[in-house]
């Protein structure tokens, strides 16, 4: 008798996993409260590239003397930029669900919860109890809101946002320099956007391999990325009158005053955690007394459940 098995979350750990399970001959159930791709195809990833391609090609095409080419002015149609975006978006999302449907995986929108060893309840348009003999939690990770005085002004958005702004601005400030932060960066720095990177450690991109950082930061220099290392951020307090965002940037030296930037849009690139440390994500680790594991097979405490975030 073959092995019924339900994935939560249709993200590229999720679909894949689901996949992989009813070419191995099980009866498999996805289970995915938004669109499938995760968040990954849909507000990660692939519409970050996609802008990415586009603006590359732009600053290229604006410098092309600089390659032997000449040509007359080029104009940027950003919101036929941000429909070719959605395009490639919707074609990969619409590509993972025709593999799901070849491979016989049965989609179930709505938001999983573990209810009991084998069982998952599924909160959709209708209620749904299914049952199997492995539960793999693919879920991801959910945005975590920073908290901190002037957060909640017009023009402070997140990563998610700043890739469906109604136009290019004129100038951005970034919090943060890590991937998130320095993709952004690059974006709209080729896009004329007078940008400025407040970053906390002495160099962008930790983790990252120090002389590609470092090279990486000289050629955003270039482009007229201007950046401040070694900083923490003082956000402005709420002031009605002034539509503008507004932050303080305190070097770490000693004796070093604080220094004022203005900018239409501030962009805080959100950190994430994983969902089993937050009660109200996709699914309940309240109700089903789940703790994750980092072993070998990424078991979770509680049998037949793995988790792969």
């Amino acid at each position: 008798m073959a092995k019924k098995v339900i994935v939560i979350g249709g993200g590229p750990g999720g679909y894949v996993a689901a996949i992989r399970a009813a070419q191995l001959g099980a009866e498999t159930h996805l289970v995915e409260k938004e669109n499938l791709g995760g968040t990954c195809l849909n507000v990660g990833c692939i519409p970050t590239k996609a802008l990415l391609h586009t603006s590359e090609l732009y600053r290229m095409v604006k410098h092309g003397e600089r390659i032997g080419l000449k040509g007359d002015s080029v104009t940027l149609d950003w919101p036929a930029l941000l429909n070719r975006k959605q395009s490639v978006v919707r074609r990969l999302v619409g590509g993972v669900g025709g593999l799901l449907k070849a491979n016989g995986v049965a989609v179930h929108k709505g938001v999983g919860e573990v209810a009991g060893v084998g069982t998952v309840k599924v909160h959709g348009d209708k209620e749904e109890v299914l049952t199997a003999d492995v539960i793999i939690v693919a879920s991801g990770s959910v945005p975590v809101k920073l908290n901190f005085p002037g957060a909640d002004l017009p023009g402070v958005i997140d990563s998610i946002g700043a890739l469906s702004l109604p136009k290019p601005p004129a100038s951005m400030v970034i919090v943060g320099g890590g991937v998130i932060g320095i993709e952004i960066a690059a974006l709209y720095a080729a896009l004329d956007c007078k940008v400025t990177v407040v970053e906390l450690l002495p160099e962008i991109l930790p983790g990252i391999d120090s002389e590609i950082a470092a090279t990486l930061k000289q050629t955003l220099v270039k482009e007229g990325v201007v950046f401040m290392n070694g900083a923490k951020l003082d956000p402005s307090p709420r002031r009605p009158a002034d539509w503008r965002p507004k932050c303080w940037w305190v070097p770490k030296r000693r004796n070093s005053s604080p220094k004022q930037c203005w900018s239409r849009w501030a962009v805080a690139p959100t950190p994430t955690a994983p969902v089993w440390k937050r009660p109200a994500s996709s699914w309940n680790a309240a109700k089903s007394s789940l703790t994750p594991t980092t072993g070998r097979m990424c078991r979770a405490s509680m049998p037949s459940v793995i988790a792969t975030a």
